[in-house]
């Protein structure tokens, strides 16, 4: 296994895209650098880039760190993970040759602020990867793209337009049910709200067993040029029966007992406990509107320790009166749990 990949690393950074060398071949016979070196051999860099690397301690110190990483977490995976893995490094490698450019002629200091900043981005990615919640191994598969825009100087890379989507996979599945969660959760994607802007989509598991697997999507964008981005958080909480289809109130609550009243009341009271009021002017319609979130199933979030649902922009009445995020634990919500919760 090691030795195939090390020859596919091998390809893969005999390109000029290459930015890193993850230093499996020297891990493989124990010879590692040391995390304030770059993970390759700095007397046989030959790009830009690769030269700038080794010029620069602070990139070189984060270079290697990423490089350890990702050899980390790829040895967590099945050999079919580890092809997902690498599919997905290809693309953040052409995507970070196009974002931080460098050539002779070339600003080196942006080139390098820029890598600082998709090193660290990448390696928080690189942490859900081989992820154990649960009985799963999950995955993380993260798709890059940017287009280059004239004349634009705004967004997270200037001169660019730009897309990350992000989603999780189990890894080395067991089962057909488990194989369509994975297709499903695949086929995330996100809105196209403006002609040019910067898109990201990304997600949070919060629980996973072989009944359940709760998800919480992320997905934002800003337009380039208008004043700030927007955003929102979507439930995704899948149950297995055995076919993996969107929770339902039965699944969680008695839906005989007065478990929707139960739920929002406590809920309202954990809102104006924490100091939050809605706005004077239409307080009784946001009100009405919040609590009439809380009891959509597909607006909970799902995690060991309860239940709690997030709010998006403008769902407090404006864009800056978003209520916080409140949690009720299942002890609170002991007296409405159904017999067979699945999150019991």
């Amino acid at each position: 296994m090691m030795e195939n990949f090390s020859m596919a690393r091998e390809r893969m950074c005999s390109r000029e895209t290459s930015i890193f060398i993850v230093s499996l071949v020297l891990l493989s016979l124990g010879l590692a650098r040391s995390a304030e070196s770059a993970s390759f051999d700095c007397v046989k860099a030959r790009s830009p880039k690769e030269k700038l690397i080794c010029q620069d301690g602070i990139l070189s110190a984060s270079d290697a760190s990423l490089g350890q990483v990702y050899h980390l977490r790829y040895l967590r995976l099945s050999k079919t993970g580890q092809r997902l893995l690498e599919h997905s490094e290809d693309g953040w490698l052409n995507y970070v040759s196009l974002v931080c450019p460098l050539s002779k002629t070339s600003d080196a200091s942006a080139a390098a602020s820029c890598l600082e900043k998709e090193y660290h981005y990448r390696e928080e990615q690189l942490q859900d990867v081989g992820q154990r919640i649960g009985p799963f191994v999950f995955n993380r598969i993260d798709l890059f793209s940017a287009h280059p825009v004239a004349d634009d100087e705004t967004g997270g890379n200037p001169g660019f337009a730009t897309r990350i989507i992000s989603y999780p996979q189990i890894d080395n599945v067991s089962n057909a049910y488990e194989a369509e969660w994975n297709k499903n959760a695949a086929q995330t994607t996100v809105d196209e709200a403006c002609d040019v802007g910067d898109y990201l989509s990304s997600y949070e598991i919060n629980l996973a067993s072989r009944l359940l697997i709760a998800l919480t999507w992320s997905r934002s964008f800003y337009c380039h040029g208008t004043p700030h981005g927007e955003g929102e958080s979507t439930s995704d909480n899948q149950v297995f029966r055995p076919r993996p289809s969107p929770i339902k109130v039965s699944d969680l609550f008695k839906v005989d007992s007065a478990w929707k009243q139960t739920l929002q009341g406590l809920f309202w009271r954990q809102l104006t406990n924490a100091g939050w009021s809605p706005p004077h002017d239409n307080a009784d319609h946001v009100k009405e509107s919040l609590l009439a979130l809380v009891v959509m199933p597909e607006r909970w979030i799902l995690k060991k320790d309860g239940l709690s649902v997030s709010y998006n922009s403008y769902e407090g009445g404006c864009y800056a009166c978003s209520p916080p995020a409140v949690k009720l634990t299942w002890h609170d919500l002991t007296s409405v749990l159904a017999p067979y919760a699945v999150v019991k």
